[in-house]
């Protein structure tokens, strides 16, 4: 029983860095999941819920560039969006 703990503790604390580096922030109306050792960006959603969206290929947030490597593939589901404009391929 004490190995299968060790082991359980030792998944954990490897994933821990993993949870740490993510953050989530709004800018200029759409949130971000900021990945600060890769500086890559994903979009996770958008305040306004119709009209059009505008992603840029990179963002700033704190000083410091992130490039938008991907759109989470149901960010805008159930939105009534007349354009969306982006440079990032939707995963």
């Amino acid at each position: 029983m004490m190995m299968k703990q060790q082991i359980l503790l030792f998944l954990a604390l490897m994933m821990l860095p993993m949870v740490a580096c993510a953050n989530t922030v709004e800018i200029e109306g759409i949130y971000y999941e900021l990945i600060s050792k890769a500086k890559q960006a994903t979009v996770k959603g958008a305040v306004s819920t119709s009209g059009s969206v505008v992603i840029p290929a990179s963002v700033f947030y704190e000083g410091v560039e992130y490039s938008v490597s991907s759109i989470g593939s149901e960010v805008f589901k159930g939105r009534s969006l007349t354009k969306m404009l982006s440079k990032v391929a939707a995963v």
